[in-house]
């Protein structure tokens, strides 16, 4: 288990196991140093789980998370990316996905369409576009120049 969580990244048991206490997965501190094959031993709701404590652990600057949580009850998923958010404060998190929870934590919300075989985008933030929409291109270059340094 220690080795899937720290990967290249050396990390203290303590500080592993506060992160698998932290979304739900206490039971497997006492497993940091077992080997096992958890696609088989974890059920897909504490994969996902044990995904979001990794994303902690590796401190990424930019994630990317697909349908991230979408075995998870909304309410538990709500709470794990609030603590996701909480953990790593800097990081731009972009999060893919139609599960409840999603807009709760967001910071800011796209909703894409397929429009004539193109990903558009139909609500930004509560605001409608236009009926074809702007391309999704246009809002990675308003995204880009807004959070430039």
């Amino acid at each position: 288990m220690r080795q899937l969580l720290q990967g290249d990244r050396p990390r203290p048991a303590p500080d592993i196991a506060a992160a698998l206490r932290r979304y739900g997965l206490a039971t497997l501190t006492a497993q940091l140093e077992s080997e096992d094959d958890w696609n088989k031993a974890l059920t897909r709701a504490e994969r996902q789980r044990l995904a979001l404590t990794n994303v902690e652990l590796g401190g990424a600057e930019v994630v990317l998370l697909d349908e991230a949580t979408n075995a998870l009850e909304a309410e538990t998923a709500s709470d794990l990316l609030a603590e996701l958010r909480a953990a790593l404060p800097q990081a731009v998190i972009i999060a893919f996905g139609q599960s409840p929870g999603f807009a709760e934590v967001a910071s800011h919300q796209i909703v894409l369409r397929r429009i004539a075989g193109v990903a558009r985008i139909v609500e930004r933030d509560g605001f409608v576009e236009s009926r074809t929409g702007a391309p999704a291109e246009a809002l990675w270059t308003s995204f880009a120049h807004e959070h430039q340094p």
